[in-house]
């Protein structure tokens, strides 16, 4: 697969639900993967676009590991500036996320200890602050 390669007449639309058959990185460092229905392939990421989908299941409630040293907490769902910080998290830490909402092109989560709100994923840059554990 190469992003640009010929493409199918087949398209997917934003929120769209999809199966894959096979990932594999290329040289390019992207991600592609091929849909299970053989539709063809797509691609997680395009270089000077940002990311196009994602790991459905990854980005819900459950059990997170923080990826990224002292990650902000803040008391809204809402991004805010360094003033509203309430508190940090470091690399390792691992918090109990009980709701996942999309605001201001991130992933937010909302969690219990320290109760507030921590950024999960940018879903432009694909930046991440904390994925799910696998159990």
């Amino acid at each position: 697969p190469s992003i640009g390669g010929p493409r199918t007449r087949h398209m997917l639309h934003p929120g769209d639900v999809f199966r894959t058959s096979v990932e594999a990185k290329g040289q390019d460092g992207v991600l592609y993967l091929k849909l299970a229905d053989g539709r063809g392939w797509v691609f997680q990421k395009k270089p000077a676009v940002g990311v196009l989908c994602y790991r459905h299941q990854e980005d819900a409630p459950g059990t997170y590991i923080v990826t990224h040293d002292m990650a902000a907490v803040t008391s809204t769902v809402a991004l805010g500036r360094d003033e509203d910080v309430i508190g940090r998290v470091g690399f390792g830490d691992v918090l109990k996320v009980v709701e996942t909402v999309f605001s201001e092109e991130r992933i937010r989560g909302r969690i219990l200890r320290p109760e507030g709100w921590i950024s999960l994923v940018n879903m432009e840059t694909g930046k991440r602050w904390a994925a799910k554990r696998r159990s």
